[in-house]
């Protein structure tokens, strides 16, 4: 997959990153990583790969977090202290 500048920014705030720590995950030099971002170097595909899992990741999580209110309320209305995963998958809207 090919990650543009704009992407590769998204994915560092989302993760909380600063330019260092993205640059120390990637194992690149630092000014790279702000090359990238700017758009002055394109993102290699070695990189990319490791952007592509992360993006995954942040997706995944996020869609975790986001049903943990409906869960929370679904367990309140049918009086449950605990579900399963695999319960709450059942009832997921």
């Amino acid at each position: 997959m090919f990650f543009q500048a704009q992407e590769l920014r998204r994915i560092r705030l989302r993760l909380g990153w600063s330019v260092a720590e993205m640059a120390r995950r990637l194992d690149c030099p630092l000014d790279f990583v702000f090359k990238m971002e700017s758009g002055e170097d394109n993102i290699p595909q070695k990189y990319s790969d490791q952007l592509y899992h992360w993006s995954n990741q942040i997706e995944e999580i996020s869609s975790r977090v986001a049903q943990i209110p409906w869960a929370e309320t679904n367990m309140n209305k049918k009086s449950l202290s605990q579900m399963s995963q695999d319960e709450l998958w059942e009832i997921s809207p």
